[in-house]
């Protein structure tokens, strides 16, 4: 009965002695809470950074009809892919659960301002219109207007500094533009996105992506198989005089990525 009292005692009469300390000095506690709030902020803000990085790294890769992609292993980023051999696509489809591969092309190259002439880089993106590339089935009718050499699909969203595109295509006016030196034509608008790695982006077929990829001097294709065999160990090659292509000696041209699409039970 009596440890009650003394307890009672106790905790009626006790001293808040952590407040006390804070609340001694009010203009340190300001600059404390300040400090911590301030640092906390900016871990947030890292944290936001961080996933808005990943976010739109695979803003087109969302747009992927695939279970399964098909990547190089000397890729060293998500917007310049590093190319492997067409048989790893044949040796794929032999898994009973792959339906289908979808090949994908995929660099950086130079487009140049319809309107000032300036170049800038852009990630063009080669397939083939026929493919059920993406699930968004608004761009499978934009992807027959690939078929025809020499067309692409700009992104809409790119950045101003490629031009007024977007808004020359909706006056009606024909687009023609240069990528890698050589006259493309915008044959529909697209809605991609932008990314920290590309300003803007563009899609177009298979052929005139591997047309864009090359281009040699007339001078200097001479040399050209001679040194490709030597340092591709005897493969067997041939050059095309115009326009340059390189190609296998099975007749697969050599693109920088390709992609698998797979599915199964």
């Amino acid at each position: 009965m009596l440890r009650r009292w003394f307890t009672g005692l106790w905790r009626a009469r006790r001293i808040p002695l952590a407040w006390l300390l804070l609340t001694r000095q009010p203009v340190r506690l300001a600059v404390a809470l300040a400090g911590i709030s301030f640092a906390g902020i900016l871990m947030f803000m890292q944290l936001g950074f961080r996933d808005g990085l990943f976010d739109a790294s695979v803003t087109i890769h969302r747009l992927f009809d695939a279970d399964l992609v098909l990547i190089s292993p000397r890729s060293t980023s998500s917007v310049s892919m590093a190319g492997f051999p067409r048989r790893r696509l044949v040796q794929a489809m032999a898994d009973p659960a792959v339906e289908g591969i979808t090949p994908v092309h995929w660099n950086l190259l130079l487009w140049r301002n319809p309107e000032t002439r300036g170049t800038r880089s852009v990630l063009a993106l080669g397939f083939e219109p026929g493919d059920p590339l993406f699930t968004d089935p608004g761009l499978a009718p934009k992807a027959q207007l690939l078929t025809q050499k020499g067309r692409v699909l700009f992104d809409q969203q790119s950045r101003p500094e490629f031009g007024p595109v977007a808004r020359w295509f909706r006056q009606g006016r024909t687009v023609d533009s240069e990528i890698a030196g050589k006259r493309v034509r915008v044959a529909g608008l697209v809605s991609l996105g932008t990314s920290f790695g590309a300003d803007g982006n563009l899609l177009t077929s298979s052929e005139t992506f591997l047309e864009l990829m090359l281009h040699l001097h007339p001078r200097r294709r001479h040399g050209l198989r001679g040194r490709l065999r030597d340092r591709l160990s005897g493969a067997v090659l041939r050059c095309q005089r115009s326009p340059a292509r390189i190609r296998h000696a099975d007749g697969h041209g050599l693109s920088p990525a390709r992609s698998a699409r797979r599915g199964g039970p």
